[in-house]
């Protein structure tokens, strides 16, 4: 027996419902509870009425969930802003929410986790030499979502 999705709902006040109770788990975007009424069959005018009732009961707030999103992004998976900024394209969020969610960042505290993650990452990275070590931990710092120059200008300060 396989898992193929929700099971499709004809029902508005159901989808109101299972909409409701998929927004209270945790925050969602409005692309996110967009794509759940795809995938619970529901058309296009009855989406719309679903999304306007969510965001007046409150249940659905994207500058809530923006704000989440970079606050969770960054202080729990340690991502930097690149990884972050594209999580939020992905979720269709606009320039200037993006730009309030990260003004809740700290630059000191931005380059302190940085810092403290290259450090971790340090001895853990297998290498021929230093040269070989530092790159591989700048492509791994790249990978978490953090800027070239200022993973660079770290690595080049604690790693002469």
């Amino acid at each position: 027996m396989s898992f193929s999705g929700p099971k499709k709902i004809h029902d508005i006040q159901d989808a109101q419902s299972s909409l409701e109770s998929y927004c209270a788990y945790r925050d969602r975007s409005n692309y996110e509870c967009e794509q759940r009424l795809k995938e619970l069959g529901i058309i296009e005018e009855a989406r719309n009425e679903i999304i306007s009732k969510l965001i007046s009961d409150g249940f659905l707030n994207e500058e809530r969930f923006a704000l989440s999103y970079v606050r969770g992004k960054f202080n729990i998976k340690k991502w930097g802003r690149v990884k972050i900024k594209d999580g939020l394209r992905v979720h269709q969020i606009g320039a200037y929410l993006t730009k309030k969610a990260f003004d809740q960042i700290d630059e000191s505290e931005y380059l302190s986790v940085l810092e403290s993650e290259l450090i971790k990452k340090w001895d853990l990275m297998p290498g021929k030499n230093s040269y070989d070590k530092k790159a591989k931990l700048a492509k791994w710092a790249y990978s978490r979502g953090y800027e070239s120059g200022l993973v660079w200008d770290l690595i080049k300060s604690l790693y002469p």
